[in-house]
């Protein structure tokens, strides 16, 4: 099958991870950078796709590996290739869900599932506002599009909040604020859903001191035993976003399991290293099923 993985992330070794092992099933797989990309929209072909002067043959199937800060621009590509009837996983309804946080718990809470105590903070809220929504610090606050732990501050008081206010600009897609849980302080769950389903898990736990678990802020993982308390409550929170593939977030607070974020480009490296499985074969195995079963494309 002649595949395109479209990723604006230049270096990625859970793309590379991807790409590898497509090649290995025999496929002819490369990694199409969206912006790019020429789309070519009207006439005779409807849609169309060039690059450097030439006209690209559509591809028979898409697999998306955009980050959270991926800009808009680059959804271009995917929308006319779903006019095209070329499967896109993930679906870019999803992708734009899961990029912004705040997004994200709204999808979340709709679905009724657990998730902190979320504020979207208005350019006019004052920091002693926060208090007044979400109790007592300190709590969490986040830009609403980001990834890999940054941007993420731990806020003790309303007068810490107002310093970081008054220090960082209003970012383009906001800022939002979350109850700290702090008997979940420095570790989490990350669950691998593929296909809408559980697939597998490792804890995170971040370096010493810091609150955050991110494997990309220093932290570790570790084989975790998926059970199904964890799957249902990652497939429901994939599902909740649309997302066929995702790595969901888990935090185990003292009231229960609560979904802290939903990834919609999930990293496949270090979860592959901390199981030791081919989960990027895993990954073939459900797209080629996928493709396959897809309607005939409308060139």
């Amino acid at each position: 099958m002649k595949l395109w993985v479209v990723s604006t992330l230049t270096q990625s070794p859970g793309t590379e991870l991807v790409l590898d092992s497509a090649r290995r099933r025999g496929h002819d797989v490369r990694r199409v950078h969206p912006l790019h990309v020429g789309v070519l929209m009207g006439g005779q072909a409807t849609f169309g796709f060039w690059e450097d002067g030439q006209r690209l043959e559509p591809p028979d199937g898409i697999f998306t590996r955009m980050g959270a800060v991926a800009p808009l621009r680059a959804f271009v590509l995917l929308r006319a290739a779903l006019h095209l009837s070329i499967p896109v996983i993930n679906h870019p309804d999803g992708l734009t869900w899961a990029r912004n946080k705040i997004l994200t718990a709204q999808r979340l809470v709709a679905r009724g599932l657990p998730c902190p105590e979320t504020l979207a903070i208005s350019a006019n809220l004052r920091a002693s506002e926060v208090e007044a929504a979400l109790g007592p610090g300190p709590w969490v606050l986040k830009e609403a599009v980001g990834s890999k732990g940054a941007s993420v501050h731990l806020v003790h008081d309303h007068r810490e909040m107002k310093a970081i206010l008054r220090d960082n600009p209003m970012p383009e897609g906001g800022w939002l604020v979350q109850r700290f849980i702090r008997e979940a302080a420095g570790s989490d769950l990350r669950v691998l859903v593929i296909g809408g389903r559980a697939r597998a898990a490792m804890r995170r736990r971040g370096k010493p001191g810091d609150f955050r678990s991110n494997l990309h802020q220093g932290g570790q993982g570790e084989p975790y035993e998926l059970h199904p308390e964890i799957c249902d409550l990652a497939e429901s929170a994939a599902a909740a976003l649309g997302l066929s593939v995702a790595g969901v977030d888990i935090l185990e607070s003292d009231s229960g399991l609560q979904v802290l974020e939903v990834n919609g480009s999930p990293g496949f490296a270090g979860i592959t290293g901390a199981l030791e499985r081919d989960l990027a074969g895993e990954l073939l195995e459900f797209l080629e099923a996928e493709w396959r079963a897809a309607p005939p494309q409308a060139h």
